[in-house]
């Protein structure tokens, strides 16, 4: 028996090493192949085709302007950004909804890293809750990790007819809901996830997916603003579930 493994050896190891290169040019996928074509179509209807009216928030007929330097910076496949007003109490929420075609792209729009280039900074004070805290939520039964971040931006004043030259400061307060959808159905809550995916093959072919909802001020407490981000991401689930859907498995 250890004489005919020692004789066949070299072909069996020249038949490993040819499926091997077999199976890597199997999982090797171009990003003009007609599934990933079809995949970023996909993708980009169903993000576009998110309602602008949910629950009680209604936004304008016309999407917000986008930054230069983010349509730049993002290349995206699909882009909503919406602001939605509460038709009852006059509350106001962005909505923002991204995917891109090369993962790479998304690294600069995670929101620790892109607010604090316009002087927002995570909250750090020993004595409040943490400044960016894990989260759930559940959207047609489907349980959606992500992340929640609490933002600080000092705001100067000058009012010259009572302070002459002085200035004074006002606290702006941002809450941001934020999730990363990856198309192998996963989520992530880091950058150092993000990173990880967008150097890979897939991440550069199939892209990923963000979402984020901003509430400006204090005017909602945490339950409230929890309750809000449910509904838009149960509304945003048939999105959600397409950009998860990229990588056959």
């Amino acid at each position: 028996m250890n004489r005919l493994i020692t004789t066949f050896w070299p072909a069996l190891a020249c038949l490993a090493l040819a499926g091997g290169l077999m199976a890597h040019k199997a999982s090797y996928v171009s990003p003009d192949d007609p599934h990933v074509l079809a995949y970023h179509d996909e993708v980009q209807q169903m993000i576009n085709r998110f309602p602008r009216t949910v629950g009680g928030w209604q936004a304008p007929d016309t999407d917000n302007p986008t930054d230069a330097g983010a349509e730049q910076l993002l290349k995206a496949n699909a882009m909503v950004s919406r602001t939605y007003t509460n038709t009852t109490t006059g509350a106001r929420l962005e909505f923002l909804f991204y995917h891109t075609k090369d993962a790479r792209h998304m690294r600069g729009h995670y929101p620790p890293i892109c607010y604090p280039g316009q002087g927002w900074k995570l909250r750090d004070n020993s004595h409040s809750p943490s400044r960016s805290t894990p989260r759930t939520w559940l959207a047609d039964r489907v349980t959606i990790r992500g992340m929640d971040y609490d933002f600080r931006r000092k705001q100067t004043l000058r009012n010259s007819a009572v302070l002459g030259s002085a200035q004074t400061f006002t606290l702006q307060r941002m809450h941001v809901s934020n999730v990363l959808i990856f198309p192998d159905g996963t989520f992530a809550t880091n950058n150092d996830e993000l990173t990880e995916f967008a150097e890979l093959h897939n991440g550069r072919v199939y892209g990923v997916g963000q979402i984020q909802i901003v509430f400006h001020g204090t005017r909602l407490d945490a339950d409230e603003r929890q309750s809000i981000v449910q509904d838009f991401l149960t509304e945003a689930y048939p999105a959600i579930a397409a950009v998860q859907a990229g990588i056959p498995r």
